[in-house]
């Protein structure tokens, strides 16, 4: 009898330390993050900011003083080379530009001035396009005919003839055609009242010429070459586009940002991609690639580990272990660190390990 009650017992510690036994064998293990390591390459990148310009654009700006009536065109509408943008009022036009006048007079004085001040004043008026020729003509005369001075006076520029007021007309009319094909990035406003000449009244913006002008900090510009590879984004757009560097300005700048001054240097990126949906303006990122190196051993920074002995290190899943090896580490980018020495490809990494991991503890990957 003894002997079946002491086989019973036996049987029973062997089911209850079946159950118990690998539970306690599992609490064991710290769970731990892997990676399989690969070859790679590690790019080096310059990082800077920068604006969206048009490389080919065109202002139009009026010789003369115009009424529009009307905008035929809005911002963001294509042009064609030679299409009229505005409607004017010729009306409004002609008489704004006949009652434009010149008064010969030195500041400093309230009497008179010598002749050859008052030639030297509408001369100057005539270059201004104030008078016209035959005013021109007639007041030199009356001045070469009165004596050593000139009393002060104001001419006004009432045009002699329609024919002069027409060319005025003509001349807008062509100064408001669209100089090249393109889409308009401003334009005056048509509904306001008569733009005063040399105001300017549209932009016109090739928007399959665009470039990139950057800022690089003074410390990095070293590093930055012409013909270089830049990738671009933004928080404007989507898709990410590629560039080159195609000019280094050669002089340093002082730049304000955030309260604090930096030296910077200019560049020039080209777009490589055509008929792109970047807009003259847009602020973009731009990272250049410096350098490149293929084929190397690369882990992410949060595998990384540094010992009290200033040693860097990694965790290997090895059997069921985390062995710590010694590392040596290279060049660096954004997804990680070149690993020269320490481990090899095909490896596994534990990623970000706990802090009380330890050599030879046991772990599972989770």
């Amino acid at each position: 009898m003894k002997k079946y009650i002491c086989l019973f017992a036996v049987t029973a510690l062997l089911i209850v330390g079946s159950i118990f036994i690998p539970i306690g064998i599992k609490n064991s293990y710290k769970s731990v993050k892997a990676i399989k390591i690969m070859n790679t390459s590690v790019i080096s990148t310059v990082n800077c900011s920068g604006t969206v310009e048009a490389l080919v654009k065109r202002e139009i700006a009026l010789p003369y003083q115009v009424k529009i009536n009307q905008n035929l065109f809005n911002i963001g509408d294509r042009v064609e080379k030679g299409s009229i943008l505005f409607d004017i009022d010729e009306t409004v036009t002609k008489e704004a530009n006949a009652t434009n006048s010149v008064t010969f007079s030195k500041p400093e004085t309230n009497a008179q001035m010598s002749s050859s001040d008052a030639l030297n004043a509408l001369q100057q008026a005539l270059n201004s396009g104030i008078i016209t020729n035959d005013t021109y003509n007639s007041l030199t005369d009356k001045i070469k005919n009165n004596s050593e001075s000139y009393e002060t006076d104001t001419v006004s520029n009432s045009f002699i003839n329609n024919e002069e007021k027409e060319n005025v007309i003509k001349t807008i009319e062509e100064c408001i055609k669209a100089p090249i094909s393109g889409v308009i990035t401003s334009i005056a406003d048509g509904a306001g009242g008569i733009i005063p000449a040399g105001t300017v009244v549209a932009t016109i913006s090739d928007l399959n010429s665009l470039q990139i002008k950057a800022m690089v900090d003074e410390n990095n510009i070293k590093n930055v070459k012409v013909g270089q590879t830049a990738i671009i984004t933004g928080s404007g757009f989507t898709e990410t586009y590629y560039g080159t560097v195609k000019q280094i300005y050669p002089v340093v700048e002082k730049v304000t940002t955030d309260n604090s001054t930096k030296n910077m240097v200019g560049i020039i990126v080209s777009i490589n991609k055509k008929n792109c949906n970047l807009m003259p303006g847009a602020s973009v990122d731009l990272a250049i690639k410096t350098s490149e190196k293929s084929n190397v051993v690369k882990v992410p920074y949060s595998a990384l580990r540094q010992d009290d002995s200033g040693n860097e290190y990694v965790f290997i899943f090895k059997n069921g272990t985390a062995e710590k090896r010694i590392v040596k580490t290279g060049s660096e980018d954004d997804s990680g660190i070149e690993i020269i020495n320490g481990i090899k490809s095909g490896e596994i990494v534990i990623d970000d390990s706990p802090d009380n991991l330890k050599n030879g503890d046991l772990v599972r990957i989770s």
